[in-house]
Protein backbone atom coordinates (compact mmCIF):
# COMPACT_ATOMS: atom_id res chain seq x y z
CA UNK A 1 0.00 0.00 0.00
CA UNK A 2 1.32 3.61 -0.51
CA UNK A 3 2.12 5.97 2.09
CA UNK A 4 -0.44 8.49 2.30
CA UNK A 5 0.92 11.93 1.13
CA UNK A 6 -2.22 14.65 2.59
CA UNK A 7 -3.71 15.09 5.91
CA UNK A 8 -6.96 13.42 5.89
CA UNK A 9 -8.64 16.75 6.83
CA UNK A 10 -13.26 16.81 6.35
CA UNK A 11 -14.52 19.09 4.19
CA UNK A 12 -18.11 19.84 3.61
CA UNK A 13 -19.78 22.63 1.95
CA UNK A 14 -22.75 24.90 2.70
CA UNK A 15 -24.74 26.79 0.22
CA UNK A 16 -25.56 26.60 -3.68
CA UNK A 17 -24.98 30.26 -3.92
CA UNK A 18 -22.26 32.36 -2.17
CA UNK A 19 -21.20 29.16 -0.64
CA UNK A 20 -18.81 28.54 2.06
CA UNK A 21 -17.54 25.23 3.58
CA UNK A 22 -16.20 24.32 6.80
CA UNK A 23 -12.38 21.84 7.24
CA UNK A 24 -12.82 19.53 10.39
CA UNK A 25 -8.88 19.11 11.35
CA UNK A 26 -7.97 16.47 13.89
CA UNK A 27 -5.04 17.81 16.24
CA UNK A 28 -1.92 18.76 14.11
CA UNK A 29 -3.72 18.78 10.91
CA UNK A 30 -3.53 21.25 8.52
CA UNK A 31 -5.27 22.77 5.61
CA UNK A 32 -3.65 24.99 3.16
CA UNK A 33 -5.96 28.11 1.48
CA UNK A 34 -5.98 31.02 -0.79
CA UNK A 35 -4.97 34.12 0.67
CA UNK A 36 -7.94 35.86 1.62
CA UNK A 37 -10.24 32.93 1.77
CA UNK A 38 -10.79 32.95 5.51
CA UNK A 39 -13.99 33.79 6.91
CA UNK A 40 -13.49 32.08 10.62
CA UNK A 41 -12.05 29.49 12.57
CA UNK A 42 -12.15 28.27 16.23
CA UNK A 43 -9.95 28.61 19.29
CA UNK A 44 -6.93 26.16 18.40
CA UNK A 45 -5.96 26.97 15.52
CA UNK A 46 -3.10 28.70 14.21
CA UNK A 47 -2.31 30.12 10.98
CA UNK A 48 0.80 31.47 9.08
CA UNK A 49 1.46 32.61 5.47
CA UNK A 50 3.99 30.93 3.60
CA UNK A 51 5.29 31.17 -0.26
CA UNK A 52 3.77 27.78 -1.84
CA UNK A 53 1.35 24.94 -0.79
CA UNK A 54 4.21 23.10 1.75
CA UNK A 55 3.80 20.13 -0.57
CA UNK A 56 7.81 20.87 -0.97
CA UNK A 57 9.02 21.75 2.63
CA UNK A 58 12.75 21.45 1.90
CA UNK A 59 12.53 23.37 -1.17
CA UNK A 60 15.15 26.60 -1.93
CA UNK A 61 14.20 29.93 -2.41
CA UNK A 62 14.17 29.81 -6.02
CA UNK A 63 12.53 26.85 -6.47
CA UNK A 64 9.97 28.57 -4.16
CA UNK A 65 9.68 31.30 -6.51
CA UNK A 66 9.72 29.28 -9.51
CA UNK A 67 6.75 26.82 -8.54
CA UNK A 68 5.36 30.35 -7.34
CA UNK A 69 5.23 31.83 -10.56
CA UNK A 70 3.67 29.08 -11.92
CA UNK A 71 0.76 29.09 -9.70
CA UNK A 72 0.28 32.67 -10.67
CA UNK A 73 0.35 32.17 -13.97
CA UNK A 74 -2.43 29.41 -12.79
CA UNK A 75 -4.58 32.03 -11.40
CA UNK A 76 -3.80 31.51 -8.05
CA UNK A 77 -1.51 34.02 -5.48
CA UNK A 78 2.23 33.79 -4.78
CA UNK A 79 1.45 32.95 -0.86
CA UNK A 80 -0.91 30.68 0.39
CA UNK A 81 -1.76 30.32 4.39
CA UNK A 82 -1.54 27.09 6.24
CA UNK A 83 -3.68 26.94 8.79
CA UNK A 84 -2.74 24.00 11.71
CA UNK A 85 -4.75 22.59 15.01
CA UNK A 86 -2.83 23.28 17.18
CA UNK A 87 -5.36 22.21 20.48
CA UNK A 88 -6.10 18.49 21.81
CA UNK A 89 -9.87 18.71 19.61
CA UNK A 90 -11.13 18.42 16.61
CA UNK A 91 -11.44 22.22 15.39
CA UNK A 92 -13.13 23.71 12.42
CA UNK A 93 -12.39 26.20 10.02
CA UNK A 94 -14.23 27.91 7.79
CA UNK A 95 -13.96 29.35 4.23
CA UNK A 96 -15.64 31.38 2.22
CA UNK A 97 -15.84 31.42 -1.97
CA UNK A 98 -13.85 33.76 -3.60
CA UNK A 99 -16.27 34.06 -6.98
CA UNK A 100 -19.94 33.95 -7.00
CA UNK A 101 -21.37 30.42 -7.17
CA UNK A 102 -20.86 27.14 -5.38
CA UNK A 103 -18.22 25.10 -4.42
CA UNK A 104 -17.14 21.09 -4.94
CA UNK A 105 -15.36 19.04 -2.85
CA UNK A 106 -13.27 16.42 -4.18
CA UNK A 107 -11.28 13.47 -2.73
CA UNK A 108 -8.09 13.53 -4.88
CA UNK A 109 -7.61 9.72 -4.14
CA UNK A 110 -10.72 8.94 -6.21
CA UNK A 111 -9.51 11.01 -9.24
CA UNK A 112 -6.06 9.27 -10.01
CA UNK A 113 -4.40 12.13 -7.82
CA UNK A 114 -4.19 14.70 -10.70
CA UNK A 115 -6.84 16.73 -11.46
CA UNK A 116 -6.52 19.52 -13.94
CA UNK A 117 -8.44 22.84 -13.66
CA UNK A 118 -9.67 26.17 -14.96
CA UNK A 119 -7.20 29.07 -13.24
CA UNK A 120 -8.71 30.14 -10.22
CA UNK A 121 -10.44 27.33 -9.39
CA UNK A 122 -8.22 25.75 -6.14
CA UNK A 123 -9.56 27.42 -2.66
CA UNK A 124 -8.53 25.17 -0.11
CA UNK A 125 -7.29 21.19 0.94
CA UNK A 126 -5.02 19.13 2.55
CA UNK A 127 -1.05 19.89 3.38
CA UNK A 128 0.63 17.73 0.78
CA UNK A 129 -1.45 19.28 -1.95
CA UNK A 130 0.52 20.53 -4.85
CA UNK A 131 -1.29 23.09 -6.85
CA UNK A 132 1.06 24.14 -10.57
CA UNK A 133 0.92 25.07 -13.37
CA UNK A 134 -0.16 22.14 -16.08
CA UNK A 135 3.15 21.51 -17.75
CA UNK A 136 2.08 21.98 -21.57
CA UNK A 137 1.74 25.79 -21.61
CA UNK A 138 2.24 25.99 -25.17
CA UNK A 139 -1.39 25.37 -25.58
CA UNK A 140 -2.97 28.30 -27.67
CA UNK A 141 -6.04 29.22 -28.94
CA UNK A 142 -6.32 30.87 -32.05
CA UNK A 143 -4.55 34.61 -32.87
CA UNK A 144 -2.41 33.98 -29.97
CA UNK A 145 -5.22 33.56 -27.21
CA UNK A 146 -3.61 31.67 -24.55
CA UNK A 147 -5.11 29.15 -21.86
CA UNK A 148 -3.16 28.70 -18.20
CA UNK A 149 -4.42 25.99 -16.68
CA UNK A 150 -3.65 24.59 -13.09
CA UNK A 151 -2.67 21.25 -12.28
CA UNK A 152 -3.56 20.15 -8.50
CA UNK A 153 -2.02 16.86 -7.02
CA UNK A 154 -2.45 14.89 -4.26
CA UNK A 155 -4.39 11.95 -2.03
CA UNK A 156 -6.22 14.27 0.20
CA UNK A 157 -9.46 16.39 0.07
CA UNK A 158 -9.59 19.77 -2.08
CA UNK A 159 -12.37 22.20 -2.55
CA UNK A 160 -12.63 24.23 -5.52
CA UNK A 161 -14.41 27.37 -6.50
CA UNK A 162 -17.01 27.50 -9.14
CA UNK A 163 -19.12 30.16 -10.79
CA UNK A 164 -22.47 29.68 -10.80
CA UNK A 165 -23.32 25.83 -10.23
CA UNK A 166 -21.44 22.86 -10.56
CA UNK A 167 -22.87 19.82 -13.87
CA UNK A 168 -20.46 16.74 -13.81
CA UNK A 169 -20.55 14.86 -17.23
CA UNK A 170 -19.67 11.08 -17.29
CA UNK A 171 -17.86 10.37 -20.24
CA UNK A 172 -17.79 7.04 -21.76
CA UNK A 173 -15.20 6.81 -24.55
CA UNK A 174 -16.67 9.83 -25.84
CA UNK A 175 -16.13 13.41 -26.79
CA UNK A 176 -17.35 16.92 -25.75
CA UNK A 177 -16.52 20.69 -26.68
CA UNK A 178 -16.88 23.05 -24.01
CA UNK A 179 -16.67 27.24 -23.72
CA UNK A 180 -12.86 27.41 -22.44
CA UNK A 181 -14.19 29.60 -19.22
CA UNK A 182 -16.86 26.91 -18.70
CA UNK A 183 -14.82 23.93 -17.72
CA UNK A 184 -14.15 23.39 -14.35
CA UNK A 185 -11.60 20.32 -13.96
CA UNK A 186 -11.22 16.93 -15.44
CA UNK A 187 -9.20 13.94 -14.33
CA UNK A 188 -5.58 14.26 -16.52
CA UNK A 189 -4.92 10.57 -17.09
CA UNK A 190 -8.65 9.89 -18.77
CA UNK A 191 -9.10 12.48 -20.67
CA UNK A 192 -7.49 14.27 -23.84
CA UNK A 193 -7.44 18.38 -23.78
CA UNK A 194 -7.17 20.29 -27.38
CA UNK A 195 -7.99 23.66 -28.05
CA UNK A 196 -10.07 23.81 -31.65
CA UNK A 197 -11.54 26.22 -33.41
CA UNK A 198 -14.86 27.39 -32.70
CA UNK A 199 -16.80 27.31 -36.11
CA UNK A 200 -16.65 29.83 -38.84
CA UNK A 201 -14.84 32.77 -38.98
CA UNK A 202 -18.54 34.08 -39.18
CA UNK A 203 -19.51 32.13 -36.61
CA UNK A 204 -16.94 33.78 -34.19
CA UNK A 205 -17.59 37.12 -34.99
CA UNK A 206 -21.50 37.19 -34.66
CA UNK A 207 -22.33 34.07 -32.63
CA UNK A 208 -21.20 36.12 -29.55
CA UNK A 209 -18.95 33.07 -27.93
CA UNK A 210 -15.28 32.79 -28.18
CA UNK A 211 -12.46 32.26 -30.94
CA UNK A 212 -11.53 28.80 -29.47
CA UNK A 213 -13.72 25.90 -27.98
CA UNK A 214 -11.93 22.93 -25.59
CA UNK A 215 -12.23 19.53 -27.07
CA UNK A 216 -12.49 16.63 -24.29
CA UNK A 217 -11.94 13.40 -25.83
CA UNK A 218 -11.77 9.82 -23.61
CA UNK A 219 -13.21 8.27 -20.70
CA UNK A 220 -13.82 10.10 -17.06
CA UNK A 221 -15.08 12.65 -15.25
CA UNK A 222 -15.44 16.34 -16.51
CA UNK A 223 -16.95 19.42 -13.93
CA UNK A 224 -18.43 22.55 -15.78
CA UNK A 225 -19.51 25.20 -14.43
CA UNK A 226 -22.97 27.36 -15.03
CA UNK A 227 -21.74 30.90 -14.33
CA UNK A 228 -18.03 31.40 -14.85
CA UNK A 229 -16.63 34.44 -13.11
CA UNK A 230 -15.34 36.43 -16.50
CA UNK A 231 -19.09 35.72 -18.17
CA UNK A 232 -20.54 36.94 -15.06
CA UNK A 233 -18.15 40.02 -14.87
CA UNK A 234 -18.55 40.88 -18.51
CA UNK A 235 -22.39 40.66 -18.27
CA UNK A 236 -22.35 43.17 -15.26
CA UNK A 237 -20.18 45.61 -16.93
CA UNK A 238 -22.24 45.35 -20.22
CA UNK A 239 -25.60 46.39 -18.68
CA UNK A 240 -23.60 48.91 -16.05
CA UNK A 241 -22.81 50.59 -19.55
CA UNK A 242 -26.36 50.24 -21.19
CA UNK A 243 -27.41 52.68 -18.39
CA UNK A 244 -24.97 55.23 -18.44
CA UNK A 245 -22.57 53.84 -16.00
CA UNK A 246 -24.95 53.74 -13.00
CA UNK A 247 -24.91 57.23 -12.37
CA UNK A 248 -28.44 59.10 -12.47
CA UNK A 249 -28.67 62.61 -13.91
CA UNK A 250 -30.88 65.38 -12.42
Amino acid sequence: MNKKVCHEIEIETFGEVMSHCKVTLDPGEVVIAEAGALMAHDEGIEYKTVMGDGSEPNTGIFRSLFNGAARMLSGETLFMTHFTNVSDKRRDVYFSATVPGSMAVIDMGSFNGSLICNKNSFLCGALGTKIGLKSDISIRGLFGESFFLQRIEGDGNVCLNAGGGVFMRQLNNETIFVDNSSLLAYVEDDIEYEVVQNGSLKSMLFSGEGLSLVKLSGTGVVLLQTMPFDRFAMSTWNEIRKNGGGVSSS
